[in-house]
């Protein structure tokens, strides 16, 4: 009798437990932040479980503003597509078109002046006279710190590329995740992250 008794109190805890973690889980505060600005301004940031102590007024303040960022990338790059033009996707130099390999970073579209991007690419491609682009070799797109505040890491997963102005513009288009470190000792990372960036260039 006593042993029934015994692993019935103990099914009963860990039914209680399973319970307890799911209401957690369905009831994330930090889940229901990026969903509320998701939401807001009709964007889709991935939401992935914050780790150890982040800040709950602090996380709402950065989730808040990535989110009005890129609802104003999102504008701007819709925006622009609407003039992009074709170039094929490879371009093969020959003996009359010489390309030459450049490299160059850019710091990423912000819509505020008083508020920089966090973010910045180093992008490798071909430049032919005319100060025309051609194909682009590789794409690196990171954040810039600052000293004070949370540390910000970006880790870009895919990009593509537009043309403009015959050629002479390249945009590339960065999509990644960000991951911010709180000072206290919080770690919290958003997916779907878009940063938009702007070339040109000589030959």
């Amino acid at each position: 009798m006593y042993e029934k008794t015994y692993w019935s109190n103990i099914n009963r805890c860990l039914s209680f437990g399973s319970v307890g973690v799911s209401y957690a889980a369905e009831n994330d505060p930090y889940k229901e932040i990026v969903e509320k600005y998701n939401e807001e301004y009709g964007v889709d940031l991935g939401y992935v479980p914050v780790q150890g102590e982040f800040d709950l007024a602090l996380y709402d303040e950065v989730i808040r503003d990535l989110a009005k960022n890129q609802r104003d990338t999102l504008s701007y790059i819709a925006a622009r597509r609407q003039k992009a033009e074709f170039f094929p996707s490879r371009i093969v130099p020959n003996s009359v078109i010489i390309g030459r390999q450049k490299t160059k970073t850019v710091t990423a579209y912000s819509a505020s002046s008083q508020s920089p991007s966090l973010y910045e690419c180093e992008a490798t491609y071909i430049m032919f006279e005319g100060n025309v682009f051609g194909n682009v070799i590789s794409v690196d797109a990171i954040t810039k710190n600052n000293l004070i505040g949370p540390i910000y890491s970006y880790q870009q997963r895919s990009y593509t590329t537009n043309y403009y102005d015959a050629g002479r513009t390249l945009d590339i288009t960065v999509v990644g995740s960000l991951t911010i470190y709180s000072e206290y000792i919080g770690v919290g990372t958003v997916d779907n992250v878009i940063t938009a960036y702007s070339y040109t260039d000589t030959y």
